[in-house]
Formats: C-alpha cells, sequence, structure tokens
C-alpha cells in the first residue's frame, strides 16, 4: 500500500479477480478489492492500466 493509498501490481494471470491486501499482521490491518482490467484489444502492450477500487472485506475470508 503506497501514499494516498494506491497500490501497483504486477503479474496478473486473470484479467478479472480479487486481490488480498495486508499491511500489518491483524485481521483489521488488510482488505480486498476486486478488479477488472480492460479487454486485451482495449490496452496497449506494456500499457499501465489506472483502475479505482474500494477496500471491502474478502469473499475468501
Amino acid at each position: 500500500m503506497g501514499q494516498g493509498g494506491r497500490i501497483i501490481v504486477r503479474g496478473l494471470k486473470q484479467d478479472s479477480g480479487e486481490l488480498l491486501v495486508k499491511w500489518g499482521s491483524d485481521a483489521k490491518s488488510s482488505c480486498a478489492l476486486r478488479y477488472a482490467l480492460p479487454p486485451e484489444t482495449a490496452r496497449p502492450a506494456n500499457a499501465l492500466a489506472v483502475l479505482d477500487a474500494e477496500c471491502g472485506a474478502s469473499a475468501a475470508r
């Protein structure tokens, strides 16, 4: 988790899913966010995709 609540993620295996973000060891120091990348045909190779997401409870917890 970076400044302003930003994260940089790379190497995603799927175009959509859920990420679990942890910044500490207790349960209150984590959250889950769902993401969906634009279709591969709509994004240039090696381009950054900027997405807005809100932290929430994980469905996998």
